[in-house]
């Protein structure tokens, strides 16, 4: 087990993510937070103290119990990969919906200049920031209800499984620290993003005749339009990244049923 799973971290890591490489685009070639150092940042999450925490689950494992809880197995495997499915559209959904300006009823919206908005006001990031922390929050909070909520089912199922889910419990506390002072570079590079967008935009309308205003910018290939996209994409990627732990469980869960099939 332990063999497969380095195996899959190696598959899955996270410098070869859909987020990193878009966050490489995104990042201007003078930038003090470089591409490279935020891959490296988030692939060196451990430190001493942690793999301390490690060696010791590690050694408590052989310790762990099992019982077998009398369910339904076929259920029980059903409802593992229905749940994460489920979940998984119900966020990807929610992030979709918040950039639909017709959406009503949502938590939170897409922050969109008004029409009689002034340039000074449209060009502040301010309210970006606050969606995109916004929606991490909300990633960060049903990801790891998720999560627990895997843990408790294929942990009733084998005792290796058992193991599996009192280990990712232990990763999951030593590295949460880490993982969100990671992700919370993510709007700084965005910030980044927007500045340069909003320069270029700028530089191009120079000369230009008509009169520059918030709601040009929000027309088809205007610059505001390709920043709500690129916003978009980033949280996409980034629920993508968040999933792996809870995916390696399903994973695992669903080898260990084919395993005992």
């Amino acid at each position: 087990m332990t063999t497969n799973m380095s195996q899959k971290f190696q598959q899955n890591h996270v410098g070869g993510s859909r987020l990193v490489r878009l966050l490489s685009d995104y990042v201007s070639s003078n930038s003090e937070i470089s591409h490279k150092h935020f891959a490296e940042r988030l692939g060196l999450l451990i430190d001493l103290s942690d793999s301390v925490i490690l060696s010791e689950s590690l050694r408590g494992l052989a310790r762990v119990s099992f019982e077998a809880t009398g369910c339904n197995r076929d259920e029980s495997e059903f409802a593992v990969q229905e749940e994460y499915l489920k979940q998984r559209s119900i966020i990807l959904k929610f992030i979709l919906k918040s950039f639909d300006p017709k959406a009503v009823l949502l938590q939170f919206k897409l922050p969109i200049p008004k029409a009689d908005a002034s340039i000074e006001d449209a060009i502040s990031f301010d309210p970006y920031l606050r969606f995109y922390g916004l929606h991490q929050s909300e990633l960060d909070f049903k990801i790891e209800k998720l999560r627990y909520g895997v843990r408790q089912e294929i942990s009733a199922y084998s005792l290796r499984l058992a193991q599996l889910a009192e280990l990712d419990k232990t990763l999951g506390k030593s590295l949460a620290t880490h993982t969100r002072k990671r992700f919370a570079v993510v709007p700084k590079i965005l910030k980044q993003r927007f500045e340069f967008l909003l320069l270029e935009h700028q530089t191009r309308s120079r000369g230009e005749t008509k009169q520059d205003k918030p709601i040009f910018w929000l027309e088809s290939g205007g610059w505001l339009t390709k920043f709500y996209y690129e916003m978009q994409q980033l949280l996409l990627a980034e629920l993508e990244i968040r999933l792996q732990p809870v995916l390696g469980l399903v994973e695992a869960f669903n080898e260990e049923v084919d395993r005992k099939r």
